[in-house]
């Protein structure tokens, strides 16, 4: 009977990849909710390859892990996650020749294989098929209406939002008896959209630029409102809440009860 470990262990090849999750000094924290979803679909997608993951907790200045995991023999190869990697990590991976994936937002000059999700593509598809079977009546709601790097789960909090908004809208054409499919109304739902999609957009591609960026001034700057994040929870959880729903949607809500909103843009 074939001994696969021991296989493995001849060949010097363990059949796992590593999914490093770097540890940037703000404490023990529950994993966000798009990362869960990344590591499932990784894990699945390596099952049918035959092989296993296995995540690492990393802190973000260690640049030696890959290194030891590989002589060590626990791993094959890493995917790396760019929201959460250092422009410093992946140097040192692409300068020790370490075999590795990065999944995400890659530099403009890079040498190493990345890939990423393309939510503008997909939107675009998928109208372009409505409207070749006759739809005309077409909303986009989620990742395939707005195109954000993976940091912070602002995609999926964007989404609910947007969920959250066409439903408000919908059901107010309806108690008032018009289309919910009309123009009118989908602009409405377009109209209402705007300034959180273009405010959160315009924010978390100035982080990710932060990440990606080598310029000095600016990774200092990213990692002391980093640490003041993770020390002072007062502002923590201010961040927190403003990411699951900017204060100022509540307060336009209120101002604007019972108004009508403008039919177009």
């Amino acid at each position: 009977q074939l001994n696969v470990p021991a296989q493995r262990l001849s060949l010097r090849q363990s059949n796992v990849v590593g999914l490093p999750m770097f540890d940037w000094g703000k404490g023990a924290k529950a994993m966000d909710l798009f990362v869960l979803e990344i590591m499932g679909g990784i894990s699945s997608g390596l099952h049918e390859q035959g092989y296993d993951l296995l995540v690492l907790q990393v802190p973000i200045d260690d640049l030696e892990w890959s290194r030891r995991t590989l002589e060590s023999g626990r791993a094959d190869g890493f995917v790396i996650l760019s929201a959460s990697c250092s422009p410093e990590q992946l140097d040192a991976l692409v300068e020790a020749d370490v075999p590795f994936v990065l999944w995400g937002a890659a530099s403009p000059e890079h040498t190493y294989c990345s890939v990423t999700g393309d939510s503008l593509t997909g939107g675009r598809l998928a109208t372009e098929h409505l409207l070749a079977a006759g739809r005309r009546r077409i909303a986009l709601v989620g990742e395939a209406a707005h195109v954000l790097p993976p940091i912070g789960a602002q995609g999926l909090n964007m989404g609910l939002r947007d969920a959250a908004d066409i439903a408000d809208i919908v059901g107010k054409a309806i108690a008032a008896g018009d289309d919910p499919g009309a123009s009118r109304v989908l602009d409405r739902y377009n109209w209402s959209r705007c300034a959180d999609v273009t405010s959160r957009t315009f924010v978390i591609d100035l982080a990710n630029r932060s990440l990606l960026s080598d310029f000095l001034p600016m990774q200092s700057l990213r990692a002391a409102g980093l640490h003041l994040l993770g020390s002072i929870g007062p502002l923590r959880r201010i961040a927190m809440r403003e990411g699951l729903a900017p204060s100022w949607r509540s307060k336009r809500r209120s101002s604007h009860s019972g108004e009508r909103q403008p039919s177009g843009l």
